[in-house]
C-alpha cells in the first residue's frame, strides 16, 4: 500500500512537471535559475513523500534534508558568485562601446531617414485603417507592438494582427493571421497589408500555435526573448527572437549569441549566430537591452564599491516622461531612430547620475550588430527640451514625442513632433540642444528647419543643384517661407530673403540643398 502510494506521488508529480513546463517554457540548461527551484521543489516533494510511505526513520530524513538544504546552497552560492560585487569588469564589458569627444550626428539631409512619429501615434493611424475594414476588426486587433524597422532602406513601423481571445483564434486557426499594418511615420500614413497565406504561428495563438511555445520545443536548451514582428525586403512577414546566454558565474552576465528567424505561417525556423544574421535582419538588440546594459557599464565603469560609496563619473542612459494611450505620465527610457545603410540605429541621451539636469552625451546603437558609440557633448536633457515645445503651444494641450538629435549647421538640436490628445501628429519642433529657449514650432518639418536656420543652411552635407522653377510661392506674414517647386516636383523651402522676390517660374537657378532646404548659390 505505502509502495503504491509512492508510485502514485511520482506519477501526479511528473504530470504536474509536465504542466509546469508546457505553461512556463523553462529553459533546459544549468544557468536557468527558474529550472533550479522547479528541481529542488522536485525533490523536496519526492523526499518528504517517500519517508511518509516508506517509513525510512530520522536518519534517512536528515539526509535528504542536507540533500535539499545543498540543492538550496547551490543556487545561493551559484547567484553570489554571479553578482556584480565580484564581477563588476565583466559586467561592464556586456556591451561593445567605442566613445568620442566629437557630436557624430545626422545632418538634416538625413531627416527623411528619422521616423518622428512615436508608436502611440502610430497605433493611432493603425487603428484607424483596420477599423475601416469590416471583416477584418470583428475578429482582429492590431498589436500595439508596433517595429521600428528599415524597410527598403526606409524607416517603417510594422505590426501584425492579433487574435481578439480564445473564441476568435479557435475560430481563425486554420486559416490564421490575415495580414499586417505597416505605417510610414514621415508621410502620416499606414497600409494594410493582406497576405495570401495566413500567418498561423504568432504570439496571441494558444496551444502548439502560440509562438513562443513552437519555438522552444524546437530549441528546449536556448535562452531567447525579445520576440517581435518583422518583415523582409520583399514584404514577407516574420517573427524574430533574440536568442542569449549567461556568460557570467552561474546565472549573471546576459548576452545576446544570435537570433531565431520563424516563417509564421509555415512554422519553420533558422537560427542564426551574430555573425551569420541576415542583412534585412533589424532588431536583435533592441533599445531596452542596450539601455539597460549600458546603465550596468555606466554603474561599473569605476568599480562595483564606486558605485555605492564614491560615485565618481556614473553615467547612465536618459529618463523621459511619456504618456501611453491612457493619458498616464510614465517616466521610462525612450529613444529616438535612425535608417542608416539599412541598419536601424537607436539612440537616447546620456547624463551623470549625480546631476541628470542635463545630458553630457548621447549613445547610438546598432539593433542589429550591438554596436554602441557614445559621444560627449553638454547639451539639454530630453525632458526639458520636450516639456519647452509643449510649452510654446500650451494652448493646444500637444504632447511631444521623444525628439531625435541631428546636426543643423554645425551645432546638435533637437528635432520632435507635437501630437494632439488623440495622437495625430499636429506640429513639428526644432531646439537647439545647448540652448532650449531657441526654438521654432511650425505646421511643417520643412518650414520648422527653414524658420530655424533663417534659411543660411552650411555644411558639408549640402550639395549644388540646378533646377528649374515649376512653381514658386512666398507664404505667411512676419517671417515668411518661400516654397519653390522644381520641374520634378521636389519642394524646397527657406526663410524669405529680398533676393526672392526675383524668382520666378521657368527659371533656371543654381541652389545649395540638403533635399528639403535650400539657399541661393552667390
Amino acid at each position: 500500500m505505502k509502495k503504491n502510494g509512492f508510485v502514485i506521488v511520482t506519477v501526479l508529480l511528473l504530470l504536474v512537471n509536465a504542466l509546469v513546463v508546457y505553461l512556463t517554457l523553462p529553459t533546459v540548461s544549468i544557468h536557468n535559475v527558474g529550472l533550479w527551484f522547479i528541481i529542488l521543489m522536485d525533490i523536496i516533494v519526492l523526499t518528504s513523500r517517500y519517508h511518509v510511505f516508506a517509513v525510512k526513520g530520522l536518519k534517512g530524513i536528515k539526509t535528504t534534508a542536507w540533500l535539499n538544504i545543498g540543492l538550496a546552497l547551490a543556487i545561493v552560492i551559484g547567484s553570489l558568485v554571479s553578482s556584480q560585487i565580484f564581477n563588476a569588469s565583466a559586467y561592464s564589458n556586456l556591451l561593445d562601446i567605442s566613445i568620442s569627444d566629437k557630436a557624430e550626428l545626422p545632418g538634416t539631409d538625413k531627416l527623411n531617414k528619422i521616423p518622428l512619429m512615436d508608436t502611440e501615434s502610430s497605433k493611432v493611424l493603425g487603428n484607424r485603417k483596420i477599423g475601416a475594414l469590416n471583416e477584418i476588426v470583428s475578429q482582429f486587433e492590431v498589436s500595439d507592438d508596433y517595429m521600428t524597422i528599415a524597410y527598403r532602406n526606409e524607416p517603417v513601423k510594422v505590426s501584425a494582427l492579433r487574435y481578439a481571445g480564445l473564441w476568435k483564434w479557435n475560430a481563425n486557426r486554420k486559416n490564421g493571421i490575415p495580414g499586417y499594418v505597416m505605417v510610414k511615420p514621415n508621410d502620416l500614413t499606414a497600409e494594410y497589408i493582406e497576405l495570401k497565406e495566413g500567418m498561423k504561428y504568432v504570439p496571441s495563438a494558444f496551444f502548439g500555435q502560440d509562438l513562443n511555445r513552437h519555438i522552444y520545443f524546437s530549441y528546449p536548451t536556448v535562452f531567447f526573448d525579445n520576440v517581435h514582428f518583422e518583415i523582409t525586403e520583399d514584404g514577407k512577414p516574420v517573427y524574430v527572437a533574440s536568442t542569449y546566454d549567461y556568460t557570467i558565474g552561474l546565472f549573471g552576465g546576459k548576452k545576446i549569441t544570435g537570433c531565431i528567424v520563424i516563417d509564421p505561417v509555415s512554422g519553420e525556423m533558422n537560427r542564426y549566430d551574430l555573425n551569420n544574421i541576415p542583412q534585412w535582419v533589424d532588431i536583435v538588440y533592441n533599445g531596452n537591452y542596450i539601455a539597460r546594459y549600458f546603465d550596468i557599464y555606466g554603474k561599473l565603469i569605476n568599480g562595483f564599491w564606486n558605485s555605492w560609496f564614491g560615485q565618481k563619473g556614473l553615467i547612465e542612459s536618459t529618463t523621459t516622461t511619456i504618456y501611453n494611450s491612457e493619458g498616464e505620465a510614465v517616466r521610462e527610457n525612450d529613444f529616438g531612430y535612425i535608417v542608416d545603410s539599412n541598419d536601424v540605429i537607436v539612440y537616447t541621451g546620456v547624463t551623470a547620475v549625480t546631476n541628470d539636469e542635463s545630458n553630457i552625451g548621447y549613445l547610438m546603437a546598432n539593433e542589429r550588430t550591438g554596436e554602441v558609440r557614445v559621444s560627449y557633448f553638454e547639451s539639454t536633457d530630453e525632458d526639458s527640451v520636450m516639456r519647452a515645445a509643449e510649452g510654446e503651444v500650451q494652448e493646444k494641450g500637444y504632447r511631444a514625442s521623444f525628439p531625435s538629435l541631428i546636426d543643423v549647421n554645425g551645432k546638435p538640436a533637437y528635432v520632435m513632433v507635437l501630437k494632439d490628445k488623440l495622437g495625430l501628429v499636429k506640429m513639428y519642433a526644432i531646439v537647439d540642444a545647448a540652448q532650449y529657449s531657441h526654438m521654432i514650432v511650425a505646421d511643417s518639418l520643412d518650414k520648422a528647419l527653414s524658420q530655424f536656420t533663417n534659411g543660411n543652411i552650411t555644411g558639408a552635407d549640402l550639395q549644388e543643384k540646378v533646377i528649374v522653377i515649376k512653381k514658386v510661392a512666398i507664404i505667411g506674414s512676419g517671417e515668411p517661407v518661400v516654397y519653390v517647386v522644381d520641374t520634378d516636383n521636389n519642394i524646397y523651402t527657406s526663410s524669405f530673403q529680398p533676393e526672392h522676390l526675383l524668382l520666378e517660374e521657368g527659371q533656371e537657378i543654381t541652389i545649395l540643398t540638403d533635399g528639403s532646404v535650400f539657399k541661393l548659390k552667390d
